[in-house]
């Protein structure tokens, strides 16, 4: 990585590790509290009680409320996109102009972005949840699991969320959250001509990432290979942006050639 790349990463990471820190703590307490919610059903709905209902009715006894769940996490995660976005504008703004200050949260772009980022997280996270439990109860149901088995192989799952996925979400969310907040510094700045992709070129960056390493856009463009306009894009393919600790390295002209 060049030294000019290797110092604006190393950067980008110092503002990323506590805003991704921050909100993998509300990840896993949303989780521990869903997980509360899911036991309740489980025991307030015992196997044994249900033998005559079909597998169906027991699953949609024991899930939780997704319309619910998805309010919560977007009443959850609200503030820390406005934060991060925020960090990232004003960090963007000091090294472009010298003045945190010139960076404006609430432009209808910035503010359509965070209602969006919440609503599309809120929304996939807890489809990934229930498809997961739909699953993991029907084959439980099949397999003639007690309750206490229900019980025992749900809170493994949530402790895994807790633990593991929470930690996955938070750093995708924040990298899209920093990245945005440049991009969109960039743009009200009117001093940029875009930016270049850096990746963090070690063993965890993927092959389309490392692809895509050096490459420069104008603002408002895609990268190639990848096809998103920032790292961490919730536009993009999933696969592309989760776990993503991708930066970008602002750019005042086209590089020769382009």
């Amino acid at each position: 990585m060049p030294r000019e790349h290797d110092k604006v990463w190393n950067a980008f990471i110092k503002r990323h590790f506590p805003a991704e820190r921050r909100l993998a703590k509300d990840v896993r307490g949303y989780f521990k509290d869903q997980w509360g919610t899911v036991r309740e059903n489980i025991e307030r709905h015992p196997v044994k009680a249900l033998y005559k209902a079909s597998n169906e009715e027991m699953i949609r006894n024991w899930r939780f409320e997704r319309e619910e769940w998805e309010n919560l996490f977007k009443a959850m995660q609200a503030p820390h996109i406005e934060e991060t976005v925020t960090i990232a504008g004003e960090a963007a703004f000091r090294d472009i102009t010298g003045s945190a200050n010139d960076f404006e949260l609430h432009t209808d772009d910035i503010d359509d972005f965070m209602k969006m980022k919440a609503a599309g997280a809120a929304k996939n996270i807890n489809k990934t949840t229930t498809d997961f439990l739909n699953i993991a109860f029907d084959r439980l149901l099949e397999d003639g699991a007690t309750t206490a088995q229900v019980v025992s192989a749900t809170g493994k799952y949530f402790t895994y969320c807790g633990r593991f996925r929470g930690v996955m979400i938070a750093r995708t969310e924040t990298t899209g959250c920093l990245n945005f907040g440049d991009t969109q510094a960039d743009m009200q700045s009117g001093e940029i001509w875009g930016n270049e992709w850096i990746a963090a070129m070690d063993e965890l960056t993927r092959y389309t990432h490392m692809d895509v390493n050096g490459q420069a856009v104008p603002l408002g463009e895609r990268f190639p290979v990848v096809q998103l306009e920032f790292p961490g894009d919730p536009t993009g393919d999933i696969a592309e942006i989760a776990n993503c600790r991708c930066a970008l390295f602002r750019l005042e002209k086209a590089p020769a050639g382009w």
